[in-house]
Order: C-alpha cells, then structure tokens, then sequence
C-alpha cells in the first residue's frame, strides 16, 4: 500500500455497525425504559419533543437502544 492509499484508509470514517454490534452485545433489557415510559415524556415526545442524551465517553449512551 502507497502512503497516499494509506493516509486515505487513516481518514476513512469507522464503520458504525461495528459499536453497535458491540452494544447489542452488552445490553441489558429493559434498560432505560423507565424514561422512556414515564407519563411527562410521551406527552412531550407526543408533541414533537427530542432527546439528547449526553455523557461522557463510556457512559452507557450507545447501549440506550
């Protein structure tokens, strides 16, 4: 491999399904379904509202499926 090729392969993006997987791997059911259900969020989500889910690196957000 050139060093062109390989500078390109360095800023190719990460292939998501990869953490995904991984997060599958590692969840527990039913985890953080207890916002999820709860009354005042599907009113506000009923109307159109989001989440944000913010937290450091390896705080759990990516196993919130």
């Amino acid at each position: 491999m050139g060093e062109v090729e390989a500078i390109r392969k360095w800023f190719n993006a990460p292939d998501p399904s990869t953490n995904f997987n991984s997060a599958l791997d590692k969840r527990a059911s039913g985890t953080g379904t207890w916002i999820l259900e709860h009354p005042t969020y599907l009113e506000w989500k009923a109307h159109g509202g989001r989440l944000w889910i913010q937290g450091k690196v390896g705080s759990g957000k990516t196993v919130l499926l």
